[in-house]
């Protein structure tokens, strides 16, 4: 093995300019001129795959150019208007050789400087299948500028005879395709195991001249027949790469649906089984039989299994046809044999015959939708918004008196994508990836499997189509695009916490050339200016990549909620769960190291409780929990700007203190994970039932404005109160639910917040990982986090206790009770009614006591004689509410006071009666001692 003497220097300088076209999308490209330094460049940096030479080796074919497809092509030329076709490209402006089967000494003959290509500047590569013991090269010529087809196809032919001393051998040594004009390059590429090569040939920076080296030579090249040809080429029209005609898949309608479903082989082989059969294959087409026929191997295979001419004197294709004739003359061609002369192509029994046989096909039925709608291949990724962007946590909001921003909360929170420099040419084309003829068509066999598997997968195949393969406009066909259309289904999601349809990056119409608003970082909400610009999207033609369909605004948002409830995300889970905790408890201590509360166990299962919880609802929304720590303290010391940060901000938000209004309340909730309930001291007495019943549900049913039923919303949030003052707290029962937590800082201390921002992610991965353990230990997810140890519940009474506030109300309604307990004479429970006192009655001895069983509330508020009863017994709100707080009384209900005349106001009209709890008021006092004091024990 001969070695090569490689010649690969940092920079060169640059002698012409190249009209380069490169893209990912087989028909379309773009545009542009790169010098030849550039290009060195180029194949100096390759993209290097992570897999391995071997793992590669063992991929199929179809496997294979996947791989090599996935980061896009270049041509050396111009093609107009960026469509790569033949009939599009204008000129070509370097020769580009595969060497895959070039033998090491014909390598090494080219490398080392002894080929006539020598005395030309050139540029060669490795390309993706190489290795030491097969090599495959690739060699790029400049020219001194772009020339024709016809130019540049017969400089490459006479040129290749340079490689060699031998022309017969140099004709061989490129692969046929090297002479195709439209062949494309895929981008230079390797695994990380494998061998890669560059070699630079300057002479002295000599270009190849077109023009003088076909002025050179003594041949009219311009006769295809005097072009050199390799043995694999039988035929003069083959070596002319400008033969410009209709290609079989860019047929209208259902024929170039079925072309583009049934390439020649699977034609022949599935729907018109027994025609033909193999024949001997040349070196680049495949040859068939037909059956019955004198000669052998008469039908040849042209343009990647899309043309079959056939040389056959008997066989009714004559010089050629695609897919569809072949199908339809050997199949349906007897139908013609009383046509007319002068009947259209149209109109003949075998065409109509053949348009009804494929429009029941599966695969055509699909197809013909695909192209109707296009193949979407509409995506810029420049424009292409992170869900999550670098101003992710940016707030201008101001907490409490504390002014900090929220860029960092999380690490990790994805990064806006650098600006391209455009002239950073490597950057453009870093993943190049070639081979062996690069547009490497798999064998027919596989083509055939692929196609299928294809057609069979594609979303479009869902739509229906009228009978002139129209797509409807029915709510169906819109939903289905909605939730498959590339451009449109990735960018509309529900967010869980709101329930809402939002939009979280931008729609791809590049086509239709229109500006949209920046999409801020998390998403927004979905909006009409959203649904009309998705609908001028669809409506718009199919050269711009629309559907040329007008849906109805019904149509439209059917499809629109129905994509959003397919594409459903929780911004804060995806949050969490992006951060790995980093096994440093904060949890636990978190009440304590950033508020100075007491250290014991109630601060510490206080704050597990509640940020297990916190977790808990976003994975299992409408968990119960109906704890709210209560964080008090001085005004200004960042009480509210901690939860803020908790809920990272942008899923912070201030509770509605509307209790009473469903609606307003589930409202202020939604899109929100952690909820302030800001100075509890502020509500009403009146209130306190509401605010319990709230905190406790864990279901808000409501109808939202733009729906038209009621609809279950299970809570994702959690709350946290503050609070001034210590007695926050109205209500003298049901206090379970509220959590104190003293801020305890020295005076003129805030909240740390740069350390809470720095910690605030992996308080909440701790908090997802102490969940996980939770349930696992449980062996349930049905878990109700509260306060565990009975130190922590006794704690919780008390704090709870000494944050009571006591009110006007309370207090009166603590001496009712208080006299209410208090035990009467015979006289008192009698109304002095002497003939109805017992039998044993004895004034001397003290008598017999009672315990009242029934009061009127009249009765309540004007015979109790404690001062602050009397002060206030005529202030209705007041005393209704006093009454309301009664410990061990109930409502009975209303009755004449003739039944209990001396229990009330002396008047016949109805007044509303209390019973001791327990009891039914009857009778309305229970005698509870004997005269002498002697108790009877009814207490118990």
């Amino acid at each position: 093995m001969a070695e090569l003497e490689l010649n690969n220097p940092d920079k060169i300088k640059p002698r012409v300019k190249l009209k380069v076209a490169h893209g990912t999308h087989r028909g379309e490209c773009k545009n542009e001129s790169w010098t030849d330094a550039k290009l060195l460049r180029v194949l100096q940096n390759p993209s290097v795959d992570a897999r391995t030479f071997g793992s590669y080796k063992k991929l199929d074919v179809d496997e294979k150019a996947k791989v090599k497809a996935s980061s896009g092509y270049y041509k050396f030329g111009h093609y107009e208007g960026g469509i790569r076709k033949i009939t599009h490209l204008q000129n070509i402006s370097a020769l580009a050789y595969d060497l895959d089967n070039a033998t090491h000494k014909q390598i090494a003959y080219i490398i080392n400087g002894k080929a006539g290509i020598n005395a030309f500047r050139y540029f060669a590569h490795t390309t993706r299948s190489h290795s030491p013991e097969n090599p495959r090269w690739r060699i790029i010529v400049p020219l001194t500028g772009p020339v024709d087809l016809e130019k540049a196809n017969a400089v490459a032919r006479f040129f290749a005879l340079e490689l060699a001393k031998d022309p017969d051998e140099a004709i061989e040594i490129p692969d046929q395709v090297s002479f195709r004009n439209n062949q494309i390059a895929y981008r230079p590429a390797h695994c990380r195991d494998q061998e890669y090569l560059v070699h630079f040939n300057d002479a002295h920076g000599h270009l190849l001249d077109p023009d003088d080296f076909l002025e050179s030579l003594d041949v009219d090249w311009t006769d295809h027949h005097n072009l050199p040809t390799q043995e694999g080429e039988k035929s003069a029209a083959i070596r002319d790469p400008n033969i410009k005609k209709e290609h079989a898949h860019d047929k209208p309608g259902v024929i170039g649906a079925f072309n583009r479903c049934y390439p020649i082989t699977r034609a022949l082989d599935e729907l018109i089984p027994g025609t033909y059969e193999e024949g001997d294959s040349g070196t680049d087409e495949a040859r068939f039989t037909l059956v019955g026929a004198s000669g052998r191997n008469g039908a040849v295979l042209y343009d990647d299994d899309t043309f079959l001419a056939s040389n056959h004197g008997t066989d009714p294709i004559g010089s050629g046809g695609n897919a569809w004739d072949a199908v339809r003359i050997h199949k349906f061609g007897h139908l013609d044999d009383k046509a007319k002369d002068d009947t259209p192509f149209n109109k003949l029994p075998s065409q109509k015959a053949m348009e009804k046989f494929a429009r029941d096909l599966d695969e055509v039925k699909v197809e013909l939708v695909s192209a109707r709608v296009d193949d979407f291949d509409d995506y810029d990724d420049e424009d292409d918004d992170e869900y999550y962007g670098a101003d992710f946590f940016d707030d201008d909001e101001s907490a409490d008196s504390d002014d900090f921003d929220l860029d960092d909360l999380l690490a990790g929170d994805g990064e806006a994508p650098d600006e391209e420099d455009e002239d950073d040419f490597a950057s453009k084309f870093e993943d190049y990836d070639d081979d062996e003829g690069d547009e490497e068509e798999p064998e027919p066999e596989k083509a055939k499997k692929k196609t299928k598997e294809k057609a069979a997968d594609r979303w479009e195949s869902l739509m229906t189509v009228n009978e002139q393969d129209v797509v409807e406009k029915t709510r169906h066909n819109a939903v289905v695009i909605f939730c498959n259309d590339g451009r449109i289904s990735p960018c509309i999601a529900k967010n869980e916490l709101s329930g809402a349809p939002y939009v979280l990056k931008k729609f791809h119409f590049k086509k239709l050339g229109r500006k949209q608003a920046r999409i801020p970082p998390g998403g927004r909400k979905f909006s009409d200016v959203d649904l009309s610009a998705v609908s001028s999207a669809i409506s718009a033609p199919k050269k711009l990549g629309g559907y040329q369909l007008d849906f109805t605004q019904e149509q439209l948002t059917t499809g629109m909620l129905q994509a959003a409830e397919k594409n459903s995300f929780n911004p804060v889970l995806d949050k969490i769960n992006k951060t790995e905790w980093d096994g440093t408890p904060r949890v636990e201590r978190f009440f304590i190291n950033y508020l100075d509360a007491t250290d014991d166990a109630y601060h510490r299962e206080a704050a597990l409780a509640w940020f297990r919880a916190a977790f808990q609802r976003l994975v299992d929304p409408g968990a119960k929990f109906d704890l709210v720590p209560i964080l008090w303290g001085g005004q200004g010391i960042g009480k509210s700007g901690m939860i803020h940060v908790l809920g990272f901000g942008h899923y912070f938000g201030e509770l509605s203190k509307d209790f009473h209004n469903d609606q307003r309340m589930v409202e202020s909730m939604r899109g929100k994970w952690i909820l302030e309930v800001a100075e509890l001291s502020g509500f009403r007495l009146s209130e306190v039932e509401d605010i319990k019943k709230f905190f406790s549900r864990q279901v808000d049913t409501i109808r939202l404005a733009y729906r038209q039923n009621e609809e279950d919303f299970p809570r994702v949030c959690v709350f946290m109160g503050t609070s001034n003052k210590g007695d926050f707290l109205r209500d003298d029962t049901g206090n379970r639910r509220f959590l104190p937590v003293q801020v305890r800082l020295p005076e003129g201390e805030k909240i740390d917040f740069p350390r809470l921002k720095s910690e605030v992610g992996q308080l909440w991965a701790e908090a997802k990982v102490l969940y996980e353990q939770s349930i696992k230990a449980a062996r349930t997810k049905d878990i109700i986090f509260d306060l565990e140890s009975d130190a922590a519940k006794a704690t919780a009474l008390e704090l709870q206790e000494g944050a009571r506030e006591e009110t006007t109300e309370m207090l009166m309604a603590e001496a009712i009770a208080a006299w209410l307990d208090e035990p009467v004479t015979a006289e008192v429970a009698y109304g002095g009614r002497e003939d109805k006192f017992p039998d044993d009655e004895d004034d001397e001895d003290g008598g017999p006591t009672y315990r009242r069983d029934l009061i009127s509330k009249l009765g309540a508020l004007e015979d109790c004689p404690a001062q602050i009863v009397q002060d206030n017994r005529k202030n209705t709100r007041i005393a209704s509410a006093a009454l309301r707080l009664l410990r061990g009384w109930v409502p009975a209900g209303s009755g004449a006071v003739l039944r209990h005349p001396h229990l009330g106001a002396a008047t016949k009209k109805e007044v509303r009666w209390l019973v001791r709890e327990g009891t039914d008021g009857e009778p309305p006092f229970i005698q509870i001692a004997r005269a002498g004091g002697d108790d009877l024990g009814l207490d118990d």
